[in-house]
């Protein structure tokens, strides 16, 4: 058996080495090849979808399970809720092709992790999940030109300053 998704742990950072073949991971490519003459924001839009997608899969090679993606309520949107082991985790992702818009993990305001804090115990009383315990971890993925990861770290339990 073929494994086209090979982590490779290497000074704390978890690569993903090509994640191209990946059954898991084509659509959201197939999503980006539609995009070449598109608006900003669609490209932008896609970006996104396939960070997204390029975080559950390494969230679940991690042993987290993925219970909801892109999760909305009136008060804002959560890109990933899952679970690592007994604790809820709430997954900001942030994704970056190059540098000229700075760092994903600068991207993370602090406005955006309030708001974070704010929707966790929404969407736990929503769900009637009570007191759990529950943490912020941000998903930082870097990408090539022709969206191949350079880089994706998972940093748990954000907080802030």
């Amino acid at each position: 058996m073929i494994i086209a998704c090979r982590p490779r742990l290497s000074n704390a950072r978890l690569y993903m080495e090509p994640f191209h073949n990946c059954p898991r991971i084509a659509p959201a490519l197939e999503c980006l090849k539609t995009c070449d003459g598109a608006r900003m924001g669609d490209r932008r839009r896609k970006t996104g979808i396939l960070g997204e997608t390029l975080a559950c899969e390494a969230l679940r090679r991690r042993g987290y399970e993925i219970v909801a993606r892109g999760w909305r309520c009136a008060e804002g949107e959560v890109d990933i809720i899952a679970r690592d082991g007994a604790c809820w985790v709430f997954a900001e992702v942030k994704t970056r092709r190059g540098h000229a818009a700075g760092l994903p993990e600068e991207a993370l305001t602090g406005r955006k992790l309030r708001r974070l804090a704010e929707l966790a115990p929404l969407y736990l009383a929503e769900h009637g999940l009570g007191d759990v315990d529950w943490r912020i971890d941000l998903v930082a993925i870097e990408l090539d030109g022709r969206d191949r990861v350079l880089r994706l770290d998972v940093l748990p339990g954000i907080v802030m300053d």
